[in-house]
C-alpha cells in the first residue's frame, strides 16, 4: 500500500512537470523539466531492477503489456531517426514512451486505475486554475469575448483564441478536454475513496471544474478538443445505452440501426462540406508534407537522418509544415512501416479494451476513451505524443487493462462495498 501511494506521489511530480513545461512562465526553473522525466525513469528501472532479485529470486518476468509497446518502441525509434538532429524532441519523445509504458505497467499490475486517474485528475485541474489566479487571467472577461457563431469560421482571423498562459490554445484545450472526458472516472473513485459529506463535496468540486474547463475550452478556441468532448459523450451515451439492462436485445439492435442510418444520412448528406471544412481548417497542411518523403526508401521507412535541421520540418531543402493528423505525421517521420507497427498496437488495444468490456464494467468507459483519442488524432497530432501530455495517460490505461481485474470497479461493486 504504501509503494502504491510513492509511486503515485513520485508521478504526481513527473505529470506536474510535464505541464510547467508547456507553460510560458513555469513554476519549475527552465532545464529542470528534463531532469525530473529522467529521474522517473530511470527510478522506475531501478525499482525493477531491485524486484527482480529481491521479490522474484532474479526470475525475469516479461509483462503481457510489453508486447503492445514493442511495435510502438519500433516506431518511435525511427521517429527519434526523424528528429535526432533537434534532438531535444527526440530525447523527449524517447523518455515519454518510456514513462508511459512503466506507468502504464504499474498502475495494471497494482490495480489502482482509479487512483491514478484521480491523481491525474487533481493535478491538471489544480495546476491550471492555480495558474490563471497567479497570471490573475479573468475567465468572466474573456469569456465575453468569444463568439461561438465563428468559433468554427475557417476564417482564423474572426475566431478568439487564448492559450492562458500555455504555449499554444491547443495545448491547454487538450488537457481541458480530457479533464472533463476523465472526470467519469473521477466520480467512480470518489465513491470508492470517500464517504458521507465528504463524497458529496468531492462531487459538487468535479461538477465545478467540469463547468469551468469547458467555458475555459471554449475561450482556447480549441475546436479540436471541443470534438474530443463531443464525440466521447456519444460514444459514452451509446455504451451506456448497450449496457442499459433494461432493454432488450431486439431494442438495443433497433437503435443501433437507428444510430447508424441517421449517422450515414447526415455523412452523405454533408460529405463534401465535411471534408471541404477539414481540409481547408489547417489540416491541409499535413498533408503537403506528404512531399517530403520523395524516396521510395522515405515511403518506408520514414525522412531518416535528414541533413538539415528538421525543428521547422525543413529536409532537403524543401519547408513543410506543421503536422496536425497523427496519422500523416506517423507517415512522415517513420513511413509505410512505422504508420503499420503503429497500427498494430492499436487495433491490439482495441481488441484488449473491447475484451475487458464484456468482463469488467469499467472498462466500457475506457472503450470511449480509446476511440475518442482515435478520432481526436485526425485532428491534432496528439494519439501517443509528447506534447500532448494527456495521451500519455490515456496509453497508461490502455497498457493496464492488459492486466486482469485492473478495470473490475464498477458503481455497482463499489455500492455493494459500501453497504
Amino acid at each position: 500500500m504504501i509503494m502504491k501511494y510513492e509511486f503515485l506521489l513520485e508521478y504526481a511530480v513527473y505529470l506536474f512537470s510535464m505541464i510547467d513545461a508547456c507553460a510560458e512562465k513555469s513554476f519549475l526553473p527552465k532545464g529542470i523539466h528534463a531532469r525530473i522525466w529522467v529521474v522517473f525513469v530511470v527510478l522506475q528501472i531501478v525499482k525493477r531492477i531491485i524486484a527482480t532479485f529481491s521479490v522474484n529470486n532474479g526470475r525475469v518476468e516479461i509483462p503481457r503489456s510489453l508486447l503492445v509497446m514493442l511495435p510502438v518502441f519500433a516506431t518511435y525509434g525511427m521517429v527519434f531517426l526523424g528528429e535526432f538532429t533537434y534532438f531535444k524532441n527526440a530525447a523527449a519523445a524517447a523518455i515519454f514512451v518510456m514513462a508511459t509504458f512503466f506507468i502504464g505497467d504499474y498502475i495494471g499490475k497494482n490495480k489502482c486505475v482509479l487512483e491514478f486517474v484521480f491523481v491525474s485528475f487533481v493535478v491538471m485541474a489544480a495546476y491550471v486554475f492555480v495558474y490563471i489566479n497567479i497570471h490573475n487571467y479573468s475567465i468572466s472577461s474573456l469569456y465575453k469575448n468569444v463568439n461561438l457563431t465563428t468559433f468554427f469560421s475557417l476564417i482564423y482571423k474572426r475566431r478568439f483564441r487564448f492559450s492562458f498562459g500555455l504555449s499554444n490554445p491547443n495545448a491547454i484545450g487538450n488537457i481541458l478536454a480530457w479533464t472533463i472526458c476523465l472526470s467519469h472516472y473521477v466520480f467512480v473513485s470518489v465513491k470508492k475513496m470517500f464517504s458521507g459529506a465528504l463524497k458529496a463535496i468531492f462531487y459538487i468540486i468535479i461538477l465545478v471544474v467540469d463547468f469551468i474547463s469547458f467555458i475555459m475550452l471554449l475561450i482556447t478556441g480549441s475546436r479540436a478538443g471541443l470534438m474530443c468532448v463531443i464525440v466521447y459523450a456519444v460514444f459514452y451515451v451509446l455504451i451506456y445505452v448497450e449496457n442499459n439492462s433494461v432493454m432488450g436485445r431486439r431494442d438495443k439492435l433497433t437503435l443501433r440501426i437507428i444510430v447508424a442510418m441517421i449517422v450515414f444520412a447526415l455523412a452523405l448528406s454533408t460529405s463534401s462540406n465535411i471534408i471541404y471544412y477539414y481540409m481547408h481548417s489547417g489540416r491541409q497542411k499535413a498533408f503537403k508534407n506528404l512531399r517530403l518523403i520523395n524516396s521510395p526508401r522515405r515511403w518506408m521507412f520514414g525522412i531518416g537522418l535528414p541533413q538539415k535541421e528538421i525543428k521547422n520540418l525543413l529536409i532537403d531543402g524543401v519547408r513543410g509544415d506543421s503536422i496536425d493528423v497523427y496519422y500523416i505525421y506517423i507517415l512522415v517521420m517513420a513511413g509505410i512501416v512505422g504508420l503499420a507497427l503503429m497500427m498494430i498496437s492499436i487495433i491490439m488495444i482495441a481488441k484488449q479494451v473491447n475484451l475487458k468490456r464484456r468482463e469488467e464494467l469499467l472498462s466500457n468507459l475506457l472503450w470511449a476513451d480509446f476511440m475518442t483519442l482515435v478520432v481526436y488524432g485526425l485532428f491534432e497530432s496528439c494519439v501517443l505524443n509528447a506534447s500532448f501530455l494527456t495521451s500519455g495517460i490515456l496509453w497508461a490505461m490502455f497498457i493496464a487493462s492488459f492486466y486482469d481485474g485492473a478495470y473490475k470497479y464498477n458503481a455497482y461493486e463499489v455500492k455493494n462495498n459500501e453497504t
